[in-house]
């Protein structure tokens, strides 16, 4: 192999740092598509990292880092960059229930009590 391709392939160049991006709390009733997207460093190496589900059930991340809700509670990850394994990062996520919802009117009420929020 030659090049940069030769280099990384023989572990001669790895990156150095891995910053996550991710949102701690999910809504059970959120409909954006939610994920964790991982930048290595430096940014020209190939981004690949592999996530695997350590502990909890309430989540399912696809290779591309996809987060497909199943239900309620805490699921840890851990997000390891193939090329550099010590840099590997845990990440846990909570999904809950909404804490407000839309009454019929259109207003939003807090879930479990009377009181509007306008």
């Amino acid at each position: 192999m030659d090049g940069l391709a030769g280099q990384i392939a023989t572990g001669f160049i790895a990156p150095s740092r891995m910053n996550l991006t991710y949102l701690p709390e999910i809504s059970l009733r959120n409909k954006v598509a939610q994920r964790i997207t991982a930048q290595l460093i430096p940014s020209y190496l190939p981004q690949s990292v592999l996530f695997q589900r350590a502990e909890g059930d309430s989540l399912v991340a696809d290779p591309s880092g996809n987060l497909i809700v199943k239900g309620e509670g805490t699921t840890k990850f851990w997000v390891i960059p193939t090329a550099n394994t010590p840099l590997w990062q845990e990440v846990s996520i909570t999904i809950h229930q909404p804490r407000l919802r839309l009454s019929a009117s259109g207003k939003l009420r807090k879930v479990g009590s009377s009181l509007r929020i306008i």
